[in-house]
């Protein structure tokens, strides 16, 4: 029987065990808090009386006793729940001093309870003249907006740049065509390391096939998916049934009504693709830290590389700086749809440039061709469309292969520092000793202007588009009055802000910390009191 014959029949049989044995649907209307049986207990109580009472209430029936009860029972639980979330934030720091003598990723594992926000669905969507409602209006919009974001971008045919990539994409598939060398194979202890990595999450992939049941099947059924995965290996072959994406779509801001260039795509993926992208980017790593591609400067998506790490690394050196009354310029670079504005084309020819191995680049091209979604909001589906430019959200595949293909973006920074995470890019501009602050200032001008317009060309090149009205510059000194400073980009003033949000923390112009604090303790205090 071919692979791809067996995988199928092998999936439906699955999914048909998920839905019929392994599944017990249950509608959940409500997002509800994690509280103790018996606080749920006394809510319910309290849900009861006020119930009562308001009923009685609106025929005009007075009743004291009702109205004492539910006063005395509204306390009592108000009470409760302060004490259960008082020995809880308790509970915390004890777990938190415990591990004082542990490896520092266990602090920061308990600490990022506080860190850790949720994006939330949303109802309503704002389309700039009204606000939708109805989720079938939704869906359109947002299949629309979607199906137009992913469509093939329109050459530039004066562009030097665009016609050279164009006459290298085109040598590169032919190449392609003729090249026939194996790609390294994969076995069943590799598949096993990757199963077992996986969080034992019960709802299922869009295939029907959830992580808990991938970590509970028999070693047999390991041995086939491996000769299917060694098959596709040495054919150079993502195979399209992988390729159709189920996109839902979560708010960025968390707040208010969102547009929809304020939605984040997240495409849900086939469970058994994610353990194959997890062999494929096994071997793409190998290359890349083989050849040292990606910079020191890169903290994002990366085994080792913490955030802590980065934020500190800004923090000590315009520390310094302001030590020795130099003032620093700092630039935040903003990209317009980071993943989904990556062009298929320029991506072959980079990973080229850089000597990618050709049967791994054979399968990025497999990887990235023929692609399709549809939107799903709520119980409606929108009709398919091809995505012919971006990387899949959610897939672990595509953060790895961004940040290689833009390695060489620290090119354009120079002998200046700069802190990349993921795709969030920060340049740090330091000027010469001067006994005055004016000529200081002057050199930032220039070189904040000269590197922005060197991140515009880079950017134009290889069509990764930056957001010039939302990337900053902000100057960090010691001096009592704000120097006034004016850095541009492709003609276009930067803003230049006192106070912005990076990383997760509040910089500001003088390094207070007194923001980051305070935001802190309002978290812990909303999480735990």
């Amino acid at each position: 029987m071919p692979v791809d014959d067996w995988y199928m029949n092998c999936v439906r049989f699955l999914s048909a065990l998920k839905k019929n044995r392994l599944t017990q649907w249950k509608g959940k209307e409500k997002f509800r808090p994690v509280l103790p049986p018996y606080l749920i207990q006394k809510l319910q109580e309290v849900k009861r009386v006020r119930n009562k009472y308001y009923r009685e209430r609106k025929i005009c029936i007075i009743n004291e006793e009702t109205r004492v009860l539910l006063r005395v029972l509204t306390r009592e639980v108000k009470i409760e729940i302060a004490k259960y979330k008082t020995s809880k934030w308790g509970e915390f720091l004890s777990k938190v001093q415990e591990t004082n003598d542990n490896k520092e990723q266990a602090f920061w594992l308990y600490l990022s309870r506080i860190y850790k926000h949720g994006s939330l669905p949303f109802s309503k969507l704002d389309t700039g003249t009204a606000i939708l409602t109805n989720e079938n209006e939704i869906k359109d919009k947002l299949y629309r907006y979607y199906s137009e974001q992913f469509r093939t971008p329109n050459t530039d045919m004066p562009d030097p740049y665009e016609v050279q990539i164009d006459i290298e994409y085109l040598e590169l598939m032919n190449k392609l065509a003729l090249f026939n060398e194996n790609v390294e194979t994969t076995n069943t202890v590799e598949i096993k390391k990757y199963i077992s990595r996986l969080k034992p999450k019960q709802p299922c992939g869009f295939d029907a096939v959830s992580n808990y049941m991938i970590k509970r099947i028999p070693s047999g059924y390991i041995n086939c998916l491996a000769n299917c995965f060694n098959t596709w290996l040495k054919e150079y072959r993502y195979p399209d049934v992988w390729k159709l994406a189920k996109i839902i779509t979560l708010h960025k801001l968390k707040v208010g009504v969102p547009r929809c260039e304020q939605t984040r795509p997240i495409s849900l993926l086939a469970t058994h693709s994610k353990l194959f992208e997890k062999i494929m980017l096994e071997r793409i790593r190998l290359w890349a830290e083989t050849n040292s591609l990606v910079p020191i400067e890169q903290s994002g998506f990366l085994p080792g590389c913490l955030l802590p790490t980065r934020v500190l690394s800004i923090y000590q050196e315009v520390k310094n700086n302001m030590t020795a009354n130099i003032p620093t310029l700092v630039i935040y670079v903003d990209y317009q749809k980071t993943y989904e504005k990556v062009c298929h084309k320029g991506l072959m020819v980079k990973l080229n440039r850089l000597s990618i191995p050709l049967g791994l680049l054979k399968l990025i091209v497999s990887w990235l061709n023929d692609r399709r979604a549809y939107v799903i909001f709520g119980e409606n589906k929108s009709d398919i469309f091809c995505t012919y430019v971006g990387l899949p959200q959610g897939s672990s595949l595509s953060s790895y292969i961004f940040i290689v293909y833009h390695c060489d973006l620290v090119a354009c920074v120079g002998a200046h520092s700069s802190h990349i995470f993921a795709d969030d890019l920060n340049i740090l501009i330091s000027p010469l000793i001067c006994r005055e602050i004016k000529p200081m200032i002057k050199f930032l001008e220039e070189e904040g202007t000269k590197i922005c317009n060197q991140i515009a060309n880079y950017s134009k090149k290889w069509k990764q588009p930056v957001n010039v009205s939302e990337t900053v510059a902000q100057i960090f000194h010691s001096q009592v009055p704000n120097p006034i400073i004016n850095v541009f980009m492709n003609g276009k003033k930067l803003e230049v802000v006192k106070e912005f949000k990076y990383l997760g923390f509040a910089w500001t112009n003088k390094m207070s910390l007194k923001p980051t604090i305070d935001k802190t303790l309002e978290n812990i205090q909303r999480t735990f009191s």
